[in-house]
């Protein structure tokens, strides 16, 4: 499996939007993740399928998932990469 299609699996709408970017995602609770140094491991506690995260991919993931919306998340990774 992809990180991308893992990813789609795990982070769930918390409830449907018409304009995507003001959707908020959050993780389900059998999803573990455990930051180190830049990087990050996300476990599926179910499936017990596991992906690690690059330093950018976990820096996506922290934003996607600590900010109120996903147009949050990208004007928040925007700041950092532009």
């Amino acid at each position: 499996v992809d990180l991308l299609t893992w990813v789609r699996w795990r982070l769930q709408l918390s409830e449907p939007v018409a304009d995507p970017g003001e959707a908020s995602l959050t993780v389900p609770g059998n999803v573990l993740v455990e930051f180190y140094e830049d990087s990050a491991v996300l476990l599926d506690t179910v499936s017990l399928e596991y992906v690690e995260l690059d330093d950018t991919a976990a820096t996506m993931w922290r934003a996607l998932t600590l900010t109120r919306t996903v147009d949050e998340a990208v004007d928040q990774l925007a700041s950092i990469y532009d």
